[in-house]
């Protein structure tokens, strides 16, 4: 199963899925679309035989979306969700990998679940607030991106990779780059469309 990507710079992905092996901690992608992002981190981490904890956030329903060219919609309705659940919840099943998906803004993603997310696994509810691998895919805007960055900074465990997505759609290097750093990151990798840091 290949579910659609609409970026560029999906090795970056890897790298840092190949990078946080050994680090404790959920997976989570913070805008979806079609599921190539998500599908990528699954697969990846299926073929190092590691059964991780990934999180999606996405609202879907078509609500207008910032980027570089305005605030406007972008076709992300509630028929690209149906799409998604159906291919993602099969490749899950198929995979056995425990996938929970929030529809829902990162602005209500925060309010909701600022103290963790609750896992149901053997038997108990666990709260987990721990983070490996963070990408943000929301909406492009500097204002956006260090809103999601201030949620995710604390949760991001030491080792843990953050990456910015579609950072040519914003002022990504010249209005965040420094900020992240001065937070206790290091450059990972960064591309003409992502800019990865890893948690020192």
């Amino acid at each position: 199963m290949t579910l659609y990507k609409d970026g560029n710079d999906y090795h970056v992905i890897e790298s840092a899925c190949h990078a946080i092996r050994e680090v404790d901690g959920l997976i989570c992608e913070l805008g979806i679309n079609r599921g190539g992002g998500i599908e990528l981190l699954i697969n990846t981490f299926n073929a190092f035989d590691q059964k991780r904890i990934f999180v999606g956030i996405d609202p879907y329903g078509d609500i207008p979306y910032a980027d570089i060219g305005g605030v406007r919609s972008v076709g992300y309705d509630n028929n690209v969700k149906s799409m998604f659940l159906k291919d993602i919840y099969n490749l899950c099943h198929e995979t056995n990998t425990y996938f929970l998906f929030y529809n829902m803004t990162d602005v209500q993603f925060f309010k909701r679940f600022h103290d963790g997310v609750p896992i149901y696994k053997n038997c108990k509810e666990t709260i987990v607030d721990d983070y490996a691998l963070v990408i943000i895919d929301g909406p492009h805007t500097t204002e956006d991106a260090r809103l999601e960055f201030d949620f995710f900074n604390k949760k991001i465990v030491s080792g843990g990779i953050i990456i910015f997505d579609d950072i040519e759609q914003y002022p990504h290097m010249e209005s965040l780059d420094e900020y992240v750093r001065l937070q206790g990151f290091e450059h990972f990798q960064i591309t003409a469309y992502k800019a990865a840091y890893r948690k020192l």
